[in-house]
């Protein structure tokens, strides 16, 4: 018998950004303070091979959430007409 592990394509999730208004930033600055993490998932298996059979047992998701970038930004520049 073999034993071998496979796993399934991995799903990748961008992170998201929060931005906050700093007003102690000069007019339209912007400083990022953490550029985030991209999550992943991925799906693990345990594969059973013989002769002439073959099973496989799920071992399960293991998911790794995204960090979101976070973002500060300076007033806007003001609207002239």
């Amino acid at each position: 018998m073999e034993v071998e592990i496979g796993v399934e394509q991995p799903t990748f999730t961008p992170p998201s950004t929060i931005t906050t208004a700093d007003p102690s930033l000069t007019e339209g600055t912007s400083v990022v303070d953490d550029t985030g993490t991209t999550g992943v998932s991925v799906r693990t298996k345990r594969i059973f091979r013989t002769a002439n059979r073959r099973d496989v047992e799920d071992l399960g998701l293991s998911i790794h959430h995204a960090v979101p970038r976070r973002v500060r930004e300076g007033p806007s520049p003001a609207i002239r007409s």
